[in-house]
């Protein structure tokens, strides 16, 4: 799956690029199930908390003590794109 950090500060991004970042860390993430089917999703390692704000918005904290972020993540608008 392709994303894009499209916000957040110097300190956030390297929070992402030091903990967030499955290529980088080797972990498998977090993975939704959508019709049966596991799709990882590859910017969430080093998740310490996730919820559901509602049916498009995901937020996770992905750091640790020496450095977290609260991130949010939505998908694209249109299914086409997801």
């Amino acid at each position: 799956m392709d994303w894009a950090m499209v916000r957040g500060s110097s300190e956030a991004r390297d929070v992402m690029s030091q903990d967030g970042d499955c290529a980088r860390t080797e972990e498998a993430g977090l993975a939704l199930l959508r019709e049966g089917k596991a799709t990882s999703l590859p910017f969430t390692c080093g998740v310490r908390g996730a919820a559901w704000i509602d049916e498009s918005t995901f937020v996770v904290s992905i750091g640790s003590e020496s450095g977290a972020i609260l991130t949010t993540f939505t998908p694209p608008a249109s299914n086409q794109d997801r």
